[in-house]
């Protein structure tokens, strides 16, 4: 073998060596019955409840991914800081359809996100999506719409694809 070569490996395997014994910054433990008493809270406000059926896809970096369906798409994101507070917390709702999204970056679903910063007390409605009848509910901002405050927009949106928003 080439010194290079030897050089090369060695310093592939320190780093390998290296990464592999950093402390981990994964999050691994959700405590349900949190998760379920801050289903009050999150009925006053209006957003998606946190179901006993639904699937906790993973927790990494202070964020719960909750799923309905075990092979679906994240239902809920429940961002957290390191006391556990919720700061905030995001709901997935997807149309079922894809688009080539503009110009030529991939094909992307269509989908209603739900937003909640709990400490600013701002809910935001975003869009991702070339429907003009939904954009048009956001001023016609093109395929990433975004609304503040609006709740009656997502319900318009969700309505529009026969799906129910809580």
């Amino acid at each position: 073998m080439t010194s290079s070569k030897f050089v090369i490996l060695s310093a592939f395997t320190v780093l390998c060596v290296a990464v592999s014994c950093q402390k981990s910054t994964k999050t691994t433990t959700v405590n349900p019955a949190i998760t379920m008493a801050e289903n009050a809270q999150r009925a006053t406000l209006g957003l998606r409840l946190v179901k006993t059926n639904w699937f906790l896809y993973n927790v990494e970096f202070g964020e719960e991914n909750w799923k309905i369906d075990p092979a679906g798409y994240e239902a809920k994101k429940i961002h957290r800081n390191a006391n556990g507070t919720i700061v905030w917390e995001e709901d997935y709702y997807y149309s079922g359809r894809t688009f080539l999204f503009p110009p030529d970056k991939g094909t992307d679903w269509e989908r209603v996100t739900v937003h909640y910063d709990y400490t600013k007390s701002l809910l935001t409605v975003s869009y991702v999506g070339l429907d003009p009848s939904v954009t048009r509910l956001f001023g016609d901002s093109g395929p990433i719409a975004q609304m503040t405050n609006n709740m009656s927009v997502a319900d318009e949106i969700l309505k529009k694809w026969g799906f129910p928003r809580l």
